[in-house]
């Protein structure tokens, strides 16, 4: 950014959160996405990483205040990008056994028991 600001040019500094780092993928393949047949989605790419998943949210959040901690009163700093495209591509649902959990543990809350689901459902 200091380099850019000798040339006049403000910056928007982008978070990198949309697609985690290879080394956290390998240390946490739990992070990674299930496909609805039950395939791991592979690291490196654009959103590959379950939303559900508080591994990953908790290295963002670390990552991200860290950013701001380090870059946040840059004077050449303009504006973040927080992220861009989120549900995009089919990227927003996994079908990992957490997920799993998290939807019947919520369909309990909401509905209490099986007969007042099948009731509401029809």
């Amino acid at each position: 950014m200091d380099v850019l600001g000798q040339a006049g040019i403000k910056t928007v500094l982008a978070t990198p959160t949309a697609a985690p780092p290879l080394w956290l993928s390998k240390k946490h393949p739990e992070i990674l996405p299930v496909g609805e047949n039950g395939e791991v989605l592979h690291e490196g790419t654009r959103r590959a990483v379950c939303f559900n998943n508080d591994v990953y949210w908790n290295h963002s959040k670390r990552l991200v205040e860290a950013l701001g901690k380090a870059l946040g009163k840059h004077p050449q700093l303009i504006a973040w990008q927080i992220d861009s495209g989120i549900g995009g591509h089919q990227t927003e649902w996994s079908f990992n056994r957490d997920t799993l959990l998290e939807w019947q543990n919520w369909l309990e809350l909401k509905y209490e028991n099986i007969e007042k689901l099948n009731e509401k459902l029809g």
